[in-house]
């Protein structure tokens, strides 16, 4: 539910759980660039966001990127959230030429991943920093 941690900020989902079998619940970023497999190939960027929260059901995976569906509609009310920010999220990285994709299993957790490649600006078309305020 609500309330526990420092600051007094919600307790994230699937952390009392957690907490019952003795477990630290986490949310773990991960973000690293990887060279492209052979020359020519460009790098990528990738991004993983991992926890040990509830996880998500199989049957319930393609309600995941459809807009304005919550996975657990008991836990949206008491949590909040619209179901915008996955399909968000989805449609700018394939905007980018990348994917996002996802692995989770209940009462273990999900891992969220996105992979786009990266470009790099060449230092002339690069856009200028701006100075101090006059």
């Amino acid at each position: 539910g609500s309330g526990g941690g420092s600051g007094g900020g919600k307790t994230p989902w699937g952390a009392e759980a957690a907490e019952e079998e003795g477990v630290e619940s986490y949310v773990r970023v991960t973000v690293r660039v990887v060279p492209g497999a052979r020359p020519g190939d460009g790098d990528v960027i990738e991004v993983k966001v991992e926890d040990n929260g509830l996880g998500i059901a199989q049957d319930k995976f393609d309600l995941l990127f459809q807009p304005f569906t919550q996975v657990e509609s008991h836990l949206a009310r008491v949590h909040g959230g619209s179901g915008l920010g996955l399909v968000l999220c989805k449609g700018l990285v394939e905007g980018m030429g990348g994917t996002l994709t996802f692995t989770s299993v209940v009462g273990r957790g999900s891992c969220f991943e996105i992979r786009a490649p990266l470009a790099l600006c060449p230092p002339d078309e690069a856009p200028a920093t701006p100075g101090p305020p006059s």
